[in-house]
């Protein structure tokens, strides 16, 4: 299944991607979003955290956890955990 995009923001000042999806996803629905680095980050390991945000004025958001990135040396492999 495909979702629609109503609006991808990003903001340098504090790192931080906002998708808005349109209409917005359903509870129960899973989804997966793909992000494409501009350049490739030093060897290490990276976290993200993921916060849902329902729809409406006063809506509060639920933070769902966090995402790790690896990229091990030269062959720039990417491992997701």
């Amino acid at each position: 299944m495909r979702f629609n995009l109503a609006a991808v923001d990003l903001d340098l000042a504090d790192s931080s991607i906002s998708v808005r999806f349109d209409p917005p996803i359903e509870p129960g629905q899973t989804i997966k979003l793909g992000l494409e680095p501009r350049r490739t980050p030093s060897e290490g390991i990276y976290l993200f955290g993921v916060t849902a945000i329902p729809a409406g004025d006063q809506a509060v958001g639920q933070f769902l956890g966090y995402g790790r990135l690896h990229f091990y040396g030269r062959d720039r492999r990417i491992i997701w955990r």
